[in-house]
């Protein structure tokens, strides 16, 4: 329900010059796509939604299934070490601190 919430509302919004802008986490990927990033676009997209969900996904179906049917799924030791190997891709942390740290930043220079 977070990860909804999160990807829903906007991380950003800037005011310049009475212009006011606005974006999401997907609408910083499409910004990147838009002005011909697609390497970075693709490493936010992977990083901070694609990674993060999956690994959501692949937490509720562990627990999921080591809950209700009281056993070890089939796949439990693969879906573990996915898990693991995961950890270390999802960025979200690291996405939002360079966020922090551009409108520290910015902050003479615009109203955040």
């Amino acid at each position: 329900i977070v990860f909804g919430i999160a990807n829903s509302f906007p991380i950003v919004k800037i005011e310049l010059q009475g212009d006011i802008s606005e974006t999401t986490l997907l609408g910083a990927v499409w910004v990147m796509f838009h002005y011909d990033r697609a390497f970075v676009g693709v490493l936010i997209l992977i990083t901070t939604f694609i990674v993060p969900l999956t690994y959501l996904l692949l937490l509720g179906y562990v627990l999921g299934t080591v809950s209700i049917l009281k056993k070890c799924p089939q796949f439990l030791v693969g879906a573990l070490r996915t898990l693991y190997f995961m950890r270390v891709w999802g960025m979200v942390e690291v996405f939002l601190i360079g966020i922090l740290v551009t409108l520290v930043k910015l902050m003479g220079m615009v109203l955040v």
